[in-house]
């Protein structure tokens, strides 16, 4: 009986061949949610650096021209940014933000900027 070795080699290779390609399908399936997260992570770090950049190219603006700009579009390399700006005291403004991507994605983001102190007081993205 130790001897007869019929049919040994066949289930032994199916055996590793099966193990070989779960092995490769589960570092597959890794490497492609890996993708995703990556690409997610770069697309919310773009959206943050476009409304951050947004957020100080107007402040810098209403430092230098003051109350002369009450709408417009900032145009960056890969999106557009629109500002809407509406006077709720005396003393502060609200600046409305909607940035575009050419995915088609629209983020909306608001700021408030102190007239007497001439700084964005406080600023935050609506989704």
């Amino acid at each position: 009986m130790i001897c007869n070795e019929k049919g040994f080699t066949y289930p032994l290779t199916f055996i590793l061949f099966l193990l070989f390609t779960i092995f490769l399908s589960i570092q597959t399936e890794l490497y492609v949610s890996e993708k995703k997260v990556l690409k997610e992570a770069e697309q919310n770090l773009e959206k943050e650096y476009y409304f951050k950049q947004a957020v100080n190219d107007i402040q810098k603006a209403l430092q230098e021209n003051g109350q002369d700009m009450k709408s417009g579009t900032l145009a960056y390399m890969d999106g557009e940014v629109d500002y809407l700006i509406k006077d709720l005291t005396a003393e502060v403004s609200q600046i409305t933000f909607q940035i575009h991507f050419p995915e088609n994605e629209k983020v909306t983001g608001m700021a408030f900027y102190d007239k007497k102190l001439k700084i964005m007081i406080k600023w935050y993205e609506k989704n």
